[in-house]
């Protein structure tokens, strides 16, 4: 049995770690169990388990557990989203309104959300053979000069909980999201959308105004009534050429298809097929949902019409703008696969060629690939 490690460097590895303790519980207090226990143990190792043992099999761990549980359902979701290879920023902004609206219900309905999670993990100790006992330690906080009084304590353990634990989460995670995502930001986020290449595939998208694009264009320099009549005569050039061009992709994929066919089956030998259709379906996916989120097929066409000066001015702060940091974060971590200890003498133009392979094999055919 294997418990996912909370590392500071994945944002979901927290709730992956919290879901496995959950569902790995009877079988770590079993272990704890076994290692305590156990004669032929070192004494720090016993005293660990049994230390860990002690703080496990507590109330307080299990209802701390079941809000960390709750909290993480809610937001896993604009976490993926965040981190996925293309970022729909539309999408994005209507993940997190939903997002903050579901925690700012959870607070409005406090009470009743702390007592169903109470239940549920008073259910859960008494099927994990865990008392469910609670002792309120009260602290006595003497009076500072100029004092005349004081905060009144809790008494009743089980309301502490909800206040100390339950409600500090929700207040906590609440102000976390209204300062990382401000409704400016999120406005923001959904004009920038209009750009992307998904969007301007739309044959029924609606006329863009320059209301609609205000903040956008007033945060960089640029005038919103020009972008707008731009952005409008672009959208119907840019259509009719995505056809053209959807049909000259798909012209010479059937040229090549017959020699392609004959690479894959000698590179992927060895290999099943089911294998080798995910792999290849896979990077093919990846890479189209990339650049149908992105500006960088616009800006081309855009600076190859010449037509649209400041369209295309905008396109390149577009581009310029780090959305997120996620696919640097990936790189560092696979850096540590790659280098570790047994090619310590590895050199520069080797580590840089292995690490530009190992990022980029989701976009290549397994017939691209060199064996």
């Amino acid at each position: 049995m294997t418990l996912k490690r909370v590392q500071t460097t994945r944002f979901s590895s927290t709730s992956d770690a919290t879901i496995t303790l959950l569902r790995k519980f009877a079988a770590v207090i079993s272990t704890l169990e076994e290692i305590s226990e156990d004669s032929d143990m070192d004494n720090g190792t016993v005293s660990e388990a049994n230390g860990l043992l002690k703080r496990i099999c507590d109330i307080r761990l299990i209802i701390s557990l079941k809000v960390l549980h709750k909290l993480f359902s809610i937001t896993s979701p604009v976490t993926a989203l965040l981190q996925s290879v293309s970022i729909d920023l539309a999408e994005s902004v209507e993940v997190i309104r939903i997002c903050m609206s579901n925690i700012s219900r959870l607070r409005g309905n406090g009470d009743e959300t702390w007592k169903e999670l109470w239940d549920d993990s008073v259910e859960f100790a008494q099927a994990s053979g865990i008392e469910v006992t609670l002792k309120n330690r009260i602290r006595k906080v003497p009076l500072l000069a100029g004092e005349i009084c004081r905060d009144e304590a809790i008494q009743e353990p089980v309301q502490s909980l909800k206040v100390n634990v339950y409600f500090r989460a929700l207040d906590a995670l609440i102000t976390q999201m209204n300062d990382r995502f401000p409704e400016s930001s999120l406005n923001l986020f959904k004009q920038i959308n209009l750009f992307t290449e998904r969007s301007l595939k739309l044959r029924s998208r609606p006329e863009v105004k320059a209301t609609d694009i205000f903040e956008l264009c007033t945060n960089y320099g640029f005038d919103a009534e020009q972008v707008s009549k731009e952005l409008q005569t672009f959208h119907l050039y840019y259509a009719e050429l995505s056809e053209l061009d959807d049909e000259d992709k798909k012209l010479g994929t059937f040229q090549t298809q017959s020699i392609q066919l004959s690479d894959s089956q000698e590179d992927t030998e060895g290999q099943s097929e089911s294998d080798a259709d995910e792999v290849d379906q896979s990077g093919e996916s990846a890479g189209k949902t990339r650049k149908q989120g992105g500006f960088s097929n616009p800006m081309k066409i855009a600076f190859q019409l010449s037509a649209f000066p400041t369209l295309t001015c905008l396109y390149k702060v577009l581009l310029t703008l780090p959305v997120t940091s996620c696919s640097a974060e990936r790189a560092m971590s696979r850096l540590k696969i790659i280098k570790n200890r047994l090619r310590s003498a590895m050199a520069d133009d080797r580590l840089n060629s292995l690490m530009i392979l190992r990022l980029s094999r989701i976009y290549c055919r397994p017939s691209q690939l060199i064996r």
